[in-house]
């Protein structure tokens, strides 16, 4: 996914982040950030804003953006 890149593979990627594994979700922000896709910012932006969120994830995801 992180080399096909764009939009569908974004969205194919931020669906797994309805997951309750802390670690894949902290995997999806890094792929993203990896990706460097405009796209992803939303979904990283959410990750990053949910208080309730795992802290590891959150990481993560602002280490993305």
């Amino acid at each position: 996914m992180r080399n096909i890149g764009g939009k569908d593979s974004v969205e194919a990627l931020a669906a797994a982040f309805d997951s309750k594994s802390a670690l894949l979700k902290h995997e999806i922000a890094y792929v993203m950030g990896q990706m460097q896709d405009a796209h992803a910012v939303p979904f990283l932006i959410s990750r990053l804003s949910d208080n309730e969120e795992d802290v590891m994830v959150r990481h993560e995801a602002a280490e993305a953006l």
